[in-house]
Order: C-alpha cells, then structure tokens, then sequence
C-alpha cells in the first residue's frame, strides 16, 4: 500500500481539465477557511498583504 505522503502530486490528481481542477483547489480552500472558524479575508488586489523584493541592479550581473 502506498501512502499519500510517498504518492508524487501527479498521482494526487489524474483526472480532469485545468478549470477542473482550479475549482477543486479553490474547494479546497474554502473547506480550510471554514474548518479554522475564520473569515476569509476581503480586499482589492492592490490591498492584500504582502511586499515585492527587487535584487540591487549591482547584483543582477
């Protein structure tokens, strides 16, 4: 018997178009969110949390 932590991602998900399996991970994520009792979060695009990092142009070579 082969567990799933020893299974590759292919073997995971075998079946069905791109959309298919967009939905299933978006599915995914909402049974997450509800499993931790918290909101999912709402903002723009230009509102959510995060920062971008750009190399100095001396190290880009």
């Amino acid at each position: 018997m082969t567990t799933l932590a020893k299974q590759s991602d292919a073997a995971l998900v075998r079946h069905g178009t791109p959309g298919e399996r967009v939905a299933m991970v978006w599915q995914m994520t909402l049974d997450v969110w509800a499993s931790s009792g918290k909101l999912i979060p709402e903002y723009t695009r230009a509102n959510m949390p995060g920062r971008l990092l750009r190399r100095d142009d001396d190290e880009r070579g």
